[in-house]
């Protein structure tokens, strides 16, 4: 049995990591997973910082599921502000 597509909005952004720019491709609103994949961080490290201000709070996508979103965690990213 196939398991039902997820429909996703996708946005092109570059960010310049170690002098080279490289171009990623993320939704516009990113999973819990996502976002540590992205910051390559552990799950209580993302939580402590957003519990000290150094990550933006997350918003409810349902009641068991949290959501980021995109354009902050690229401007973040971009910024290297994390």
């Amino acid at each position: 049995m196939k398991s039902p597509k997820r429909k996703e909005y996708m946005m092109n952004q570059t960010i310049e990591t170690m002098g080279t720019p490289a171009t990623l491709t993320i939704p516009k609103i990113m999973n819990t997973e996502e976002v540590l994949q992205l910051l390559n961080i552990s799950r209580s490290t993302f939580y402590r910082g957003i519990k000290a201000g150094r990550y933006p709070k997350p918003f409810k996508r349902s009641t068991k599921l949290n959501g980021w979103d995109a354009y902050e965690i690229a401007r973040m990213v971009k910024e290297g502000c994390y």
